[in-house]
């Protein structure tokens, strides 16, 4: 079985991978863009120094519902399955509990070396 088709019986089945991504530069909108089509698959946190750029991540798949989170206080009390956050400190991103991944800002790197 293919991971595609492991995904979408883990969606089926109500899962959802929750993934915070550092960085929302190019590869970072790349990897937006490929883990939302992707069944089972949910980009729940972007963080970014230009927060612009990381709303324009969830923009880019048209995805309104999200909200920016300044702390990690806001972090602790953060209902992921009501809604999709954006910051600027990436400090904040390992405080949100909910999150099952984060994918830091040099494995895109070391991903496209490879």
């Amino acid at each position: 079985m293919y991971i595609y088709d492991e995904l979408k019986s883990f969606e089926t089945g109500g899962g959802k991978i929750k993934v915070g991504i550092v960085g929302a530069g190019f590869m970072g909108q790349g990897i937006v863009e490929v883990m939302e089509s992707a069944p089972g698959m949910e980009v729940a946190a972007i963080s970014d120094i230009d927060i612009d750029r990381a709303a324009a991540c969830y923009e880019s798949v048209d995805f309104k519902n999200y909200s920016e989170i300044k702390n990690a206080r806001e972090a602790v009390k953060i209902d992921l399955s009501k809604r999709r956050v954006i910051c600027s400190d990436f400090r904040i991103i390992p405080e949100i509990e909910q999150l099952d991944f984060i994918i830091p800002p040099g494995v895109f790197f070391l991903i496209y070396c490879l």
